[in-house]
């Protein structure tokens, strides 16, 4: 086995949880472990995740039948390291991703973009985003300094974003679009600020 399938092994072992000490690629290992075996929830430990690229889209990669669940808002924070390019999301919901994402925050880290001054870079460079989830509920999140939107959901079905403290975004802060729509959303009990 590779280091990160190893590290996979033994979180699901111990119950899924993620730690800042980890790399990128050991999280999304973790959390495909935890989907494969039919899903459940990942515990992310507080700190400062800095993440790197995993493809060409996303840097954490949540599978569609995970949920990741901080400590609370501000207590563990993801944030893309400087030198994952643009048009990257920090954390990216896999096709069909139908759990939840509750109690950590997420910073964009736009300043690492060209731009980021007085022309302020857009592109697909979202804190949270990813194509047809069904029923996603992403709640108790600080989200802020996206380089376009804190929270991207084209196609979505039934999707619900309440309770989450965003700003200092260039893009919208709940953005639920795409080439069909968005089916029955719910946006409630946001704080929103630029």
């Amino acid at each position: 086995l590779s280091s990160t399938e190893v590290a996979a092994t033994r979180a699901l072992v111990s119950g899924a949880r993620i730690r800042p000490t980890m790399t990128t690629a050991e999280m999304n290992a973790v959390m495909l472990a935890l989907d494969v075996a039919g899903g459940g929830v990942c515990r992310v430990e507080p700190g400062i995740y800095t993440l790197t690229q995993s493809n060409a889209t996303n840097c954490l990669e949540v599978p569609a039948l995970v949920s990741l669940i901080g400590p609370g808002m501000g207590e563990a924070i993801f944030k893309p390291a400087d030198t994952v390019p643009p048009d990257t999301h920090t954390i990216g919901l896999l096709t069909g991703f139908s759990g939840e994402l509750a109690h950590f925050s997420v910073d964009g880290n736009r300043a690492r973009l060209p731009g980021s001054g007085t022309t302020p870079y857009r592109g697909e460079d979202d804190s949270i985003g990813g194509p047809n989830s069904s029923g996603a509920w992403i709640h108790h999140l600080g989200i802020y300094n996206a380089a376009d939107c804190a929270v991207d959901l084209d196609n979505a079905t039934a999707p619900v974003v309440e309770d989450c403290v965003i700003y200092n975004c260039n893009g919208n802060a709940v953005h639920l679009a795409g080439a069909s729509g968005c089916t029955d959303p719910v946006v409630r009990r946001n704080k929103i600020t630029n």
